[in-house]
């Protein structure tokens, strides 16, 4: 029990920080059954070498906990002297349960009460946020499906569509005020590639599920989903609702070809409304990946392998990750079909963590902070960055960002060589800006005009953009495309954009004038 109890502790604090946001509470339960099992066989281990039970279990239960403080005491500490410290408490402390046998009995009961009152607190306050969150799916209103109700007009003609998502792609004037950096050289080689860049467009929400759910939608999240309260914490509404998109049914019931490709997150769209969870294998935001850069294994095996190596290395497969799915895009666009193709793609990029050069080769930036999908202005390990998190963020967002437009350049050069006759539309758009200067729980601290500011790409083969303006955002260029293409004519929605803190999604405030950048903030 007393095993247990200390890997429950551990565990549920890790579930318990992340609940209500991507994670469910069941996914804590093989990590903490791997957890018990390896504090067993540690036990029993020491205990043979060691001849006393007593001693083993203390010892167990302490090498445990002190395993899993790596990452708190990081975040005090330069990379070496938090492995110092580290190795310093782990080494005394056990060598003091071995000497003394009173200490070894006070270390026992401290150990086990404290993993035991951790343990309920963090079980109570998953149960609480259950409470808050328990709500029965099918009360909520089902959204109105008015494509459903429209007649489509749309010629035989009717042309592959391609929609690339680049998550947290600023538009230039973000790029050029924070991180000197001008992107109008790639811009205006797409401007004579036929395309139109909507230069001023800004995103409706500053999250990604809500943004990207909105424009497959083609409809404000608040129109089509209705929650108990604002304060309401369980994103399965918001998840339902992004798995769901209005757009894919369309496009599926009109006999498209459907190719989605996605991030491997937890949740990401899909045409088909049974599956709910296609996250792939090698993502790494997991209740386990969580526990596992709480502790030294990953700075281990950079000591002894290096920061390039291959294996156990998330930062590695996030690189592979995203250059599978650049392939797989090129791919969907090569790919012969007798019907009219949409093909999807959501990439993570050039979204932290930065894992890219700007010639496209593997970043080994080698300063051992833990992996996370870590954005924003705060970073726990900001200390570990030679200049801090906001000097890197610059510098590493624009390598990577430079080599997403050499993989888009690759992708749209594939679409436009296509002589098939049919017509094409390519849309490439941001899901949020870069959010470098964003705070996730204060909207007044945020640089708003950095959030919402987002890259948006439209190309449509006939060159004809009437009905497009340069502060077009996402939604309405869906709306704007099925009008163009399908002849429903869908009116275009004003561009409003709300800011809903991380914890509270579903409490909008209204940022519109700040975002569109006719309030600033006072230090601007």
């Amino acid at each position: 029990m007393p095993l247990l109890c200390m890997s429950a502790c551990i565990v549920l604090e890790s579930v318990f920080s992340r609940l209500g946001t991507y994670w469910e509470a069941w996914e804590g339960i093989v990590p903490l059954l791997a957890l018990w099992a390896g504090q067993g066989a540690l036990y029993f281990i020491l205990a043979f070498i060691l001849k006393r039970r007593s001693t083993a279990l203390a010892l167990t239960l302490f090498l445990t906990l002190i395993w899993f403080q790596y990452g708190e005491i990081l975040k005090d500490f330069s990379d070496g002297k938090a492995f110092l410290v580290w190795g310093a408490v782990m080494a005394g402390g056990a060598l003091l349960i071995l000497r003394f046998p009173k200490v070894e009995k006070i270390a026992f009961s401290v150990l086990v009460t404290f993993a035991a009152l951790i343990a309920s607190y963090n079980g109570a306050m998953i149960l609480m946020s259950y409470q808050q969150m328990r709500y029965d799916l099918k009360n909520l209103p089902k959204k109105e499906e008015f494509l459903d109700k429209k007649t489509s007009t749309a010629s035989s003609a009717m042309p592959d569509i391609y929609v690339v998502i680049q998550d947290a792609y600023a538009f230039n004037d973000t790029l050029k005020r924070l991180f000197s950096y001008d992107n109008g050289p790639f811009l205006d080689d797409l401007r004579a590639k036929g395309f139109f860049v909507a230069e001023d467009s800004r995103s409706f929400y500053s999250q990604t599920m809500l943004s990207i759910s909105s424009t497959m939608n083609l409809n404000y999240f608040q129109e089509d989903v209705r929650v108990p309260h604002t304060r309401f914490i369980d994103r399965r509404p918001a998840a339902n609702y992004y798995l769901r998109p209005r757009l894919f049914k369309f496009l599926k019931d009109q006999g498209y070809d459907m190719t989605v490709l996605t991030t491997g997150y937890r949740v990401d769209p899909t045409f088909n409304p049974k599956v709910m969870d296609i996250r792939a294998p090698n993502f790494e935001a997991t209740v386990a990946m969580h526990l596992m850069v709480r502790t030294p294994v990953y700075r281990i095996l950079d000591s002894i392998f290096g920061n390039r190596r291959t294996f156990l290395n998330p930062y590695y497969s996030r690189y592979q990750t995203v250059q599978k799915e650049y392939g797989d895009l090129r791919a969907a666009a090569e790919k012969q079909s007798d019907m009219p193709k949409f093909v999807y793609a959501h990439v993570l990029a050039p979204h932290p963590p930065f894992v890219f050069s700007a010639d496209g080769g593997f970043a080994d930036y080698n300063y051992h902070v833990p992996f996370s999908y870590t954005d924003g202005a705060f970073h726990a390990y900001s200390h570990l960055f030679p200049k801090g998190w906001e000097d890197f963020y610059r510098q590493a967002y624009i390598a990577q960002l430079r080599y997403v437009n050499a993989e888009l350049e690759q992708f749209i050069n594939l679409v436009q060589a296509q002589k098939d006759g049919r017509p094409k539309v390519i849309i490439i758009q941001g899901d949020h800006g870069s959010r470098m200067e964003e705070y996730f729980e204060s909207a007044e601290h945020s640089d708003i005009q950095e959030v919402f500011g987002i890259l948006n790409l439209i190309y449509f083969s006939d060159g004809d953009y009437a009905h497009l303006t340069k502060d077009i955002g996402p939604v309405n260029v869906m709306r704007a495309m099925i009008d163009k293409y399908f002849g429903i004519a869908l009116p275009l929605l004003p561009e409003r954009h709300w800011f809903s803190t991380w914890s509270r999604p579903y409490e909008f405030i209204d940022v519109t004038q700040k975002a569109d950048g006719r309030v600033f903030r006072d230090e601007d």
